[in-house]
């Protein structure tokens, strides 16, 4: 155990500064708009025409659309940066720093993106207290990223130190 805790401290402190998300591509960005777009305007053309079957369902599409794409695209960070005590997220111009102290949980955001990753922290920051990434490295739908069994054994692993 005492060598366990020892390998990590050293290899936090050995560790370069590494990348371990990247960010939401400009078709996911733009098939969003599409998406949002071409409901709206259909949505419109439904309530001005008093077609209530189309606009019933192009409401339900919008809503739904708008609940993913807040979900998979719009609220997931640019950059997760992991400096090997802490992570570094920076969304746009703002920056956060996280000890791994401060994580409560990280997991898998949804069974059938499993390259998102959630993390919670247990105080509130810039992003609150939920923190959305894609891993960069284990990208297929169907397979855990290797970061975030990573990311979790080294949170046990400071969680235990402390």
């Amino acid at each position: 155990m005492l060598l366990w805790i020892l390998y990590n401290r050293l290899s936090g402190i050995l560790m370069q500064r590494q990348l371990i998300s990247f960010q939401v591509t400009n078709s996911d960005k733009s098939f969003a708009k599409f998406w949002v777009g071409a409901f709206g305007i259909t949505l419109v053309f439904g309530a001005l025409t008093f077609n209530f079957v189309l606009l019933s369902i192009c409401s339900a599409m919008l809503f739904i659309g708008i609940y993913y794409f807040n979900k998979t695209v719009w609220s997931v960070m640019d950059e997760v940066w992991d400096n090997g005590d802490h992570l570094e997220v920076v969304n746009g111009q703002k920056k956060r720093s996280i000890n791994l102290n401060d994580i409560s949980k990280v997991s898998s955001t949804y069974p059938n993106h499993k390259h998102l990753i959630t993390i919670k922290t247990i105080s509130s920051g810039k992003f609150g207290k939920s923190i959305i990434f894609r891993a960069s490295k284990g990208y297929p739908f169907f397979k855990h990223p290797k970061v975030l069994s990573e990311l979790k054994q080294r949170i046990r692993s400071a969680k235990q130190e402390s």
